[in-house]
């Protein structure tokens, strides 16, 4: 039974910053992924049973209308595929993703209720004529007129909606600058931190390069030339500290005075430790 979707068996995806590797199809809509750093099997929970199982078809395709699941090599979409992501936000998203969104929408939604001539004079005398009201407190001052008849055309072709005047530049907030193989890695060597319990975020450090550097052995072109810094592996490190995790590398005790409730005493067991700079924890 042939999978609706082409992937080669061997071939490397990312799932919520984890590597995991596509086996192959094993018949009945079942298919298997290994975990590209412990070798394992990739098991999810069924909704019906609670019990671990090996990844279905449907979770696939879930997982990556989601988002959570891509192909790092896969093509880099055109400027008119990645502004078609945006399509299902709604106004609200739209403004949270690009504030400026909405003062595009305004200016462009009110020259098509003016229903004025295509020229960039005619657009000069619109704008010059609603300043005053469209430019509201924003501090964005007006559009220039060829750059409102952009906006008017986007809007006439993608149905009037502020999604499709939302910017391609940037990136969300919260989302990596690293490219999706090396924020897995950066993610694998945190992982590997909190899972070894003499490891240092020096030791987290060299088994990240370590697997770089199998993959570049392999044919790998996806990497940058320059691999993440020692800084980006330790703030990846901090990022999933928890009582959970601090527990399973240093025990218990050390996670209990870790991650007291707010109001009880925390202890510090050398100098410097935890440093208060203008209401801002500091540690070392």
């Amino acid at each position: 039974m042939s999978i609706p979707f082409d992937i080669p068996i061997g071939r490397i995806l990312i799932h919520a910053g984890r590597r995991i590797r596509f086996e192959g199809d094993l018949g009945n809509w079942v298919l298997r992924f290994s975990d590209v750093r412990t070798g394992g099997p990739v098991q999810v929970t069924d909704p019906k049973t609670g019990q671990l199982v090996l990844t279905a078809v449907e979770w696939v395709r879930q997982e990556m209308l989601a988002g959570r699941l891509f192909d790092p090599l896969a093509g880099r979409l055109s400027a008119e595929g990645r502004q078609l992501e945006f399509a299902g936000l709604d106004s609200p998203a739209c403004i949270k993703r690009d504030p400026k969104s909405a003062w595009r929408f305004r200016w462009g939604w009110a020259v098509l209720q003016a229903g004025i001539e295509r020229t960039d004079e005619a657009y000069g005398k619109f704008i010059a004529r609603r300043a005053a009201d469209l430019a509201r407190n924003d501090d964005l001052g007006e559009p220039k007129p060829s750059t409102l008849r952009r906006w008017v055309r986007r809007l006439q072709k993608g149905g009037a909606r502020t999604s499709t005047l939302v910017s391609l530049s940037g990136r969300v907030h919260g989302q990596s600058q690293l490219c999706p193989l090396d924020d897995g890695l950066v993610h694998d060597a945190a992982i590997y931190y909190w899972a070894e319990p003499g490891a240092s975020i020096r030791d987290a450090e060299s088994y990240m390069v370590g697997e770089r550097e199998k993959l570049i052995a392999e044919g790998c072109t996806e990497l940058p030339r320059e691999a993440p810094t020692y800084e980006t592996v330790r703030l990846r490190v901090r990022s999933l500290e928890s009582h959970d995790t601090s527990k399973t590398k240093f025990g218990k005790a050390y996670a209990d005075k870790e991650f007291n409730e707010v109001g009880d005493h925390v202890q510090a067991t050398r100098f410097g430790e935890r440093v208060y700079f203008d209401g801002t924890e500091t540690r070392t």
